[in-house]
């Protein structure tokens, strides 16, 4: 049987996608891995969302970002509403960087002021005494300068994909737990394989995969991006303990 869509990649992009698809009244089928349980013994696709927590931000120069921001707090709040999954909360935000150092956009403390100010977004500038006085956990360079966002917050990446897939079932939405290997293009339809050896079909197709899409080979041309590799440091906290220190972005010099 076809389908009206298919979304392939159960990330925050594609769980998202499917759920304002159903939400449209829209028959829609999402398709992507379960977290594997053994990190060390995986090879297969492995999304960025496996962790517990994300720095959310308000504070920015652009006045865009900030309507986004806010916007998406009002999602957050519905969707978590829509299906009792909490997967927000609010938490400070500290940005710290160079005294002397600005640049056009997450270090343009001038331009963060403006738009703050017009969008009433509160904000706290901290010299070197503030920032050893109000966090005498960190120890900064000397000569640093900090921005603390008090009403920013933290996303739970596990359960934000959760609660939109949730919400999608609940409007007739399918969720599939499989890996995409192949994508045909037919006359009238497009086949979706999967790699269990079964085949799905539907009129469009929303590709939602991320950095997998060339490594997969799902479409014919490339996309444009470039790769590159970050250390990703995740620590397991034990019980509901949790220290009491807002997320921290530090910049070290002034050269781009």
């Amino acid at each position: 049987m076809g389908h009206r869509f298919i979304v392939v990649g159960r990330g925050p992009m594609g769980a998202a996608a499917a759920r304002h698809l159903a939400a449209a009244g829209e028959e829609v089928v999402v398709v992507g891995p379960e977290e594997p349980e053994n990190w060390s013994q995986h090879d297969g696709v492995f999304a960025s969302h496996y962790d517990e927590g994300r720095q959310f931000e308000l504070a920015s120069s652009e006045k865009i970002l900030v309507r986004l921001a806010k916007d998406s707090v009002r999602g957050f709040q519905e969707v978590e509403k829509a299906t009792g999954i909490p997967f927000f909360r609010r938490h400070p935000n500290l940005r710290v960087g160079p005294a002397g150092f600005s640049d056009d956009h997450y270090y343009n403390w001038e331009g963060i002021d403006a738009v703050g100010r017009e969008l009433s977004v509160e904000t706290v500038h901290l010299g070197d005494q503030g920032l050893s006085e109000t966090f005498p956990q960190f120890c900064f360079e000397s000569g640093s300068r900090g921005l603390v966002e008090p009403n920013g917050g933290v996303i739970n990446p596990r359960r934000l994909v959760k609660a939109q897939l949730c919400a999608a079932q609940a409007n007739g939405g399918t969720v599939i737990s499989d890996e995409v290997v192949a994508l045909n293009r037919r006359r009238g339809d497009i086949e979706v394989v999967l790699k269990n050896g079964k085949a799905i079909s539907a009129n469009q197709v929303l590709i939602a995969t991320g950095a997998f899409t060339n490594a997969a080979k799902l479409i014919k041309r490339r996309l444009a991006m470039y790769l590159y590799g970050v250390t990703a440091v995740l620590v397991e906290v034990r019980g509901e303990s949790r220290p009491n220190i807002p997320t921290v972005t530090c910049r070290f010099g002034s050269e781009p």
